[in-house]
């Protein structure tokens, strides 16, 4: 009974020894951790050297020659900063692209090439430490120099073609097609470029369960390359309730004997939508519908039926049968 006490105190002695030895490990951890922060604190108010990867937008703003793009090219700026300003670029701080603006530094031309010329990157120091943060001073930059390319610039006017993603509540849709304002704007760039170009696009103008005509401004898409004298264009989209409609209209033979051929059926029927606003202008005879038959083909007697005309209010038109069989009757 009495060993059993004696070596239960024994225990509890020894757990408050270790107690107190943890404790002044945790206080000395404590202030050297504390120690250390204020050591990397003072370090971070020297001056040091730090390497910034950058990407230079370059533009040129005179009319006299165009600027081929040829890419963004990344300058390796060497500034000397504060440690603290190094710190907060490191834990993901970023700088905004540098824009030079060559326009108004002098160009160096390359001998004996047209369109060729370059620029030295020390030029661009004073330009480049203003959109810098104050505390950085610019050391060195590399390359040493930018290269570019010039093209006489080529102008014409190209038609504006609307991208589109609409969708409309049940018995409306679209009337016609989108309508722009200007319909057609000037492109300039490199000739090469411009010759070959045929419209430009807008960015897609979006519409859901759309129930009446909407209007608005929508921007037009930047191609590389190319300058156009608009950045945005109206649109405009009539939108109405419609109805759909459905009329037996006969088949036209396009050959020049037609009396020999026989049509099986010699009708078909044509259905389409149409606004409610425009269902008092249909007319039969706004519609036309023909086949042709070849007897030099050695295939089928069956032959599609064309729609050649139709008024431009309809749309989802739709023709059935498809295909008929055509014969020649014998004299």
């Amino acid at each position: 009974m009495k060993t059993h006490f004696f070596e239960g105190f024994s225990d509890i002695v020894g757990w408050k020894r270790r107690i107190r030895i943890n404790g002044k490990v945790v206080l000395f951890c404590f202030f050297l951790l504390f120690s250390s922060i204020i050591w990397y604190f003072n370090k971070l108010g020297g001056d040091y050297l730090i390497d910034l990867k950058m990407p230079a937008k370059v533009v040129y703003n005179e009319t006299d020659k165009m600027l081929v793009d040829e890419g963004t090219p990344v300058l390796k700026i060497q500034v000397k900063t504060k440690g603290y300003t190094i710190l907060r670029y490191k834990l993901g701080s970023t700088f905004s692209p540098f824009t030079v603006d060559i326009s108004s530094y002098r160009l160096h031309r390359y001998y004996g090439s047209k369109g060729n010329y370059f620029i030295l990157t020390n030029s661009l120091k004073s330009n480049l430490s203003t959109q810098l943060p104050t505390n950085m001073k610019i050391e060195n930059i590399i390359p040493d120099t930018l290269f570019f390319h010039f093209s006489t610039p080529y102008t014409k006017r190209v038609p504006v073609v609307a991208s589109s993603k609409f969708t409309f509540e049940e018995q409306y849709m679209q009337i016609g097609g989108i309508k722009l304002t200007p319909d057609s704007v000037l492109v300039s760039g490199p000739e090469s470029v411009i010759r070959n170009k045929k419209y430009v696009r807008t960015a897609t103008i979006v519409g859901d369960a759309l129930n009446e005509s909407t209007r608005g401004v929508v921007a037009l898409l930047e191609e590389k390359n190319v300058v156009t004298d608009q950045r945005e264009v109206i649109y405009t989209v009539d939108v109405a309730k419609f109805t759909e409609r459905t009329l037996k209209l006969p088949i036209t033979i396009n050959n020049e004997d037609s009396t020999s051929i026989l049509l099986i059926p010699s009708h078909a029927e044509v259905s389409f939508r149409v606004a409610l606003r425009d269902y008092g202008k249909i007319q039969p005879s706004l519609f036309k519908l023909s086949t042709r038959f070849d007897e030099r083909s050695s295939f089928s007697n069956h032959v599609k039926v064309k729609l050649d005309s139709f008024p431009s209010f309809v749309s989802h038109v739709r023709i059935e049968p498809e295909y008929i069989e055509i014969y020649r009757q014998k004299q």
